[in-house]
């Protein structure tokens, strides 16, 4: 199998879900329903419904219910102290898995695996890049709905030293970077109670 068609096929998602929903008061985000579905749900939803579909899918954060719709069997995993932060988090799932790519996604991002096909094509178009990562539109590089190379990612955690209470963005630094224009609300995410009522959860 050349690299290209390994990028495009051989990769697993990475789903962090382990923040403390401090903006939301307290309550676990990740918990909120829409039409039935929990926010982590659709997420998964979204997982298994990309086109090409994960090997494996590891979600980084305490175990939760998972509805019986969710066609995909997970893997989880948590950072060691929890609540460590996203660097930790990203570290903690790559270790989870064996893929050639690792697509990282957050987990109140109910849009984001609709970015799962684009940023693989992107990540195997330029076979001189470390990662493919989303472009919000406001231009910020979001790391967490990103395709990384496994390799890559393995020496950016070598570089980072303790990833404890770093920043997700830390983890980009020495990489080689495409960027992936956001083309259907992929970046956006829930934070606020006020964020839950405009995207439809309760």
């Amino acid at each position: 199998m050349t690299k290209i068609a390994t990028r495009l096929t051989d990769f697993d998602v990475v789903i962090l879900a382990g923040g403390n929903s401090r903006r939301m008061g307290g309550r676990d985000k990740l918990t909120l329903v829409r039409d039935g579905s929990t926010l982590l749900d659709i997420v998964l939803l979204g997982c298994a419904a990309a086109v090409p579909t994960p090997g494996r899918i590891v979600i980084v954060g305490p175990r939760r219910t998972l509805s019986a719709t969710v066609p995909v069997s997970v893997l989880w995993t948590r950072e060691k102290p929890a609540g460590t932060g996203p660097a930790a988090a990203i570290t903690t799932g790559i270790a989870a898995s064996d893929a050639a790519t690792v697509v990282v996604l957050a987990g109140d991002s109910p849009y984001g695996p609709g970015a799962i096909p684009a940023l693989l094509s992107t990540l195997a178009d330029h076979s001189d890049v470390d990662v493919a990562a989303l472009v919000d539109t406001e231009g910020l590089v979001q790391p967490l709905c990103a395709a990384y190379s496994r390799s890559a990612l393995l020496r950016a955690k070598a570089r980072l030293g303790d990833p404890a209470a770093r920043p997700a963005r830390a983890l980009l630094t020495g990489l080689r970077v495409a960027r992936v224009q956001d083309s259907g609300a992929w970046a956006r995410d829930l934070d606020t109670p006020a964020e839950a009522i405009a995207l439809g959860f309760a």
